[in-house]
């Protein structure tokens, strides 16, 4: 072995642990995340995991897993550490609406909303349905986003053209956090944005837009109108799994486009 990848090896920290529920039941495929460096794994059926971290310093280190309330710990890292963070992730309360059975459930639809209808009977995050657009046909998105409880309409600069942005409305956690692994939300040409935890947002299942890019979309100038149906995920750990990622800590919105008529 070279005296260049000998100095090398040593310089790397390893970070190891084990993440378990409130019943210390190990949990498997947990993600955990140094998000400021871009680096994370997922947990072994044993709950357990391994990073490996190539330079030194002061990093928040995360645990999240569905429907689980996520973890974070904050960690001083040394040339050459050997560091276990263990993680215990407890059970999230859903507030689920009352449900009046009348008759047999309605069979799933085709296409790219069975998904949607899929995820919704899951009962993680608010749904936002066409039978509620259609309501509020000549509302914008940015008005229905009004009524939901966590997600905050954030007022955009006159630079920006106005407007509102979505944001999670989880408190000053949330922010610290956003603040912690993207860069401040601008527009136009650099202008900046008010400081909050902006929500991912994708469209018909691509991502439009990310924290730590600029332009965060402006919901007032999409109409109701315009689409089948809106989820809406306040925070990593009620996104599913095909959603989470570097990107998520602030939760995210799912614009599925209008059918026909």
């Amino acid at each position: 072995m070279s005296t260049l990848v000998t100095h090398l090896l040593l310089a790397q920290t390893v970070i190891t642990g084990l993440v378990t529920g409130d019943s210390s039941r190990a949990i498997q495929g947990a993600i955990v995340e140094i998000a400021s460096l871009g680096r994370s794994t997922t947990t072994t059926a044993r709950g357990t995991y391994t990073l490996v971290v190539e330079r030194a310093g002061t990093y928040s280190i995360q645990a999240r897993a569905l429907g689980l309330a996520s973890s974070s710990r904050g960690i001083r890292l040394g040339t050459g550490d050997t560091l276990q963070v263990d993680f215990v992730l407890s059970a999230i309360p859903q507030e689920l609406a009352p449900v009046v059975v009348t008759a047999d459930e309605a069979p799933l639809p085709n296409g790219i909303m069975r998904g949607f209808e899929e995820r919704r009977r899951l009962g993680f995050g608010r749904f936002i349905t066409r039978d509620m657009l259609d309501q509020r046909e000549h509302d914008t998105v940015s008005g229905m986003l009004r009524g939901i409880a966590g997600v905050r309409m954030v007022r955009r600069p006159t630079d920006c053209g106005d407007g509102y942005s979505a944001a999670t409305g989880r408190g000053i956690a949330a922010v610290e956090l956003s603040k912690t692994t993207t860069p401040p939300a601008t527009c136009g040409g650099g202008t900046p944005l008010p400081t909050a935890c902006y929500m991912s947002i994708y469209v018909d299942g691509v991502r439009l837009w990310a924290p730590g890019t600029p332009d965060p979309p402006d919901f007032e100038q999409m109409r109701n109108s315009h689409y089948e149906g809106i989820e809406i995920y306040r925070g990593p750990s009620e996104l599913p799994i095909q959603y989470q990622g570097t990107g998520a800590a602030c939760g995210a919105i799912l614009l599925w486009s209008r059918l026909g008529n």
